[in-house]
């Protein structure tokens, strides 16, 4: 946790963003009348505000499991100048940044924030600008990112809730707890979007998805549902896509199987979907991100999963990809280099870091051993195999690799092959006040305050603003809203310098940090590693596995479908047979 003195100054900050409440204004919506305030920002831009709007019914009570419903039309105008809650969590993961609303938490969570400089404005509608959280699935809420920078350059920004952790994701694999709706209630709120956001100055054919973390793995993966067909136009990933291993529950994992754990765990019976559902109806919210239910390395159990044809996700993003199959709008994604991190201030030894290798592995199964044998010759500096920060640093870069940065790439490297805009980024900039060590580098959520302000997870907000910090706030706004107008980041330059399209000859990218500088192989080594190389050994020799741990790993990296892992079984147990 922050230290008192940097979060009074983070709140102080807080106070010099924050616009000033205003005037009312009142905008008709076929939801009902919404009451918001108009303010003025300190760019002098007069924003209009409105928060907890509802898009959806609660998903309360019989509700509880399944997918959203829209919201029911109210008839008095509804006041919309406070946020609404942020759905059941434990409130110092990410509140406590905004403590008067630290306890304002319920399963009546399904709101929305809007942030427009032209609400019942005759002018030209504006692009749009549709913000999904991160959080690991479990955490999180819109409230806690502000659209106040963005707005002011033009856009009409929406930040939006959706259900996390067990209620919004568990399944049952049937009718009783379908699942995957968090990713549903991400869909409800564009699909509202797409119907009233004339009325707040948005043009609702020209939408951007963006998100961070479980957010930027959520926007992809809208590209690939067929329910999120028209509902946006452009997509800005960010340090998280559809092929990072958290960003889909992919067998032989089964959602199923951990619904019963947990419903095991409350109590509740399991002989039956039906009857384990109606049980866990019963049960408070609290129950569900209060009891721990184990689940695969990388992913938390409660994510989105694989459902199968006329599902919500019918076939693995990885093979979509390659075949082409997504809805090709222009899309923009990048990284920082510390993703997922650990602290050591003495680095790590040997022992250890082998021992981090092989827990990792685990998810290889009957592949765990060559891939140990492959980590430990990839991410060791064999003139300092020793050297304990030197260690540390590597298992730092082997995460990130593999979690980030090769996803990433895969990802743009797919998008770019069927000639769709792709704009690939790498964030490196870390303020001169952010409170922890250099050797930290540029941490997982850095780059959020130069779009949003010092909101958002704490601690890795800089308390004060730089000038640099300015410089790279001011380039990152307008990247980031020229992307959403034209699809393009730089349609002139800006800071001079060009944003070079993505393409796998030369790999461009762009760096940002005080300056804005175009690269090109971002980790082409690491990339080539696990999207070329590791694949390559897992389907080395298909004689070499247990039948069940070679289908397992097939489709868990999205390489074949459930009919060809059947075919897959009977091959290899042909191969048994044959030795």
């Amino acid at each position: 946790m922050a230290s008192s003195v940097y979060l009074a100054s983070l709140l102080a900050l807080m106070c010099l963003i924050l616009p000033s409440r205003g005037e009312e204004i009142t905008v008709t919506t076929q939801s009902g009348d919404l009451r918001g305030m108009r303010v003025a920002a300190d760019s002098g831009t007069t924003l209009d505000i409105f928060l907890g709007v509802p898009f959806a019914k609660p998903p309360t009570g019989d509700r509880r499991f399944l997918p959203p419903e829209p919201v029911e039309p109210w008839t008095d105008v509804r006041n919309a100048t406070a946020y609404g809650p942020a759905c059941p969590q434990y409130a110092d993961y990410v509140l406590s940044i905004v403590p008067e609303e630290a306890n304002n938490t319920s399963e009546d969570c399904l709101y929305l924030d809007i942030y427009t400089p032209q609400a019942n404005n005759s002018a030209a509608p504006l692009p749009v600008m549709i913000w999904i959280h991160g959080g690991a699935y479990r955490f999180g809420s819109g409230k806690e990112y502000e659209g106040v920078f963005l707005a002011s350059r033009g856009v009409v920004l929406v930040s939006i809730n959706y259900r996390i952790g067990a209620l919004g994701w568990l399944s049952t694999g049937d009718e009783h707890a379908p699942g995957n709706n968090g990713l549903l209630d991400q869909i409800e709120a564009m699909r509202w979007v797409r119907t009233n956001i004339r009325a707040f100055g948005g043009d609702p054919d020209l939408v951007t998805i963006f998100g961070q973390s479980a957010g930027g793995s959520s926007v992809s993966l809208h590209m690939f549902l067929p329910r999120s067909e028209g509902l946006f136009h452009r997509v800005i990933a960010m340090s998280g896509v559809a092929l990072s291993p958290f960003a889909v529950l992919l067998p032989p994992y089964r959602v199923a199987d951990y619904a019963e754990d947990l419903a095991s765990k409350l109590g509740c019976p399991t002989h039956s979907s039906s009857s384990m559902v109606a049980c866990l109806r019963e049960k408070p919210a609290e129950l569900f991100y209060t009891t721990y239910v184990r689940g695969p390395p990388m992913i938390s159990v409660w994510a989105p999963h694989l459902d199968g044809p006329g599902g919500v996700i019918p076939e693995a993003p990885a093979r979509l990809l390659r075949e082409g199959r997504f809805y090709r709008v222009p899309l923009m994604a990048g990284t920082v280099p510390r993703e997922d991190f650990y602290d050591a201030p003495n680095g790590i030894g040997r022992e250890e870091f082998m021992a981090r290798l092989r827990a990792h592995c685990q998810r290889y199964h009957g592949n765990a051993d060559a891939m140990f044998n492959a980590l430990l010759q990839e991410y060791t500096d064999w003139t300092r195999p020793e050297q304990r920060d030197v260690i540390w640093d590597l298992d730092l870069e082997r995460q990130a690799n593999y979690g980030y940065h090769s996803p990433t790439d895969a990802l743009v490297a797919g998008h770019s092959a069927t000639g769709a805009g792709t704009y690939l980024y790498y964030f490196t900039h870390r303020s001169d006040n952010d409170p922890h060590p250099v050797r930290f580098g540029a941490i997982h959520t850095v780059d959020l305050p130069f779009l949003f302000g010092p909101r958002g997870i704490e601690p890795y907000r800089p308390p004060v603003y730089t000038d640099v910090d300015n410089i790279v706030r001011d380039n990152m706004l307008t990247l980031w809203t020229n992307f959403a107008r034209d699809g393009n980041p730089t349609p002139s330059a800006v800071a001079g310098v060009t944003w070079e399209q993505y393409q796998t000859t030369s790999r461009p990218y762009l760096e940002i940090n005080s300056s804005l500088v175009p690269k090109n192989f971002l980790f082409a080594r690491r990339n080539a590693f696990w999207n070329e190389y590791v694949p390559t050994l897992l389907n080395a020799s298909k004689c070499e596995e247990p039948p069940a741990s070679r289908a397992s790993i097939l489709l868990l990296f999205g390489g074949t479908t459930f009919f060809e892992a059947a075919l897959c079984l009977v091959v290899l147990f042909l191969c048994d047979i044959l030795r």
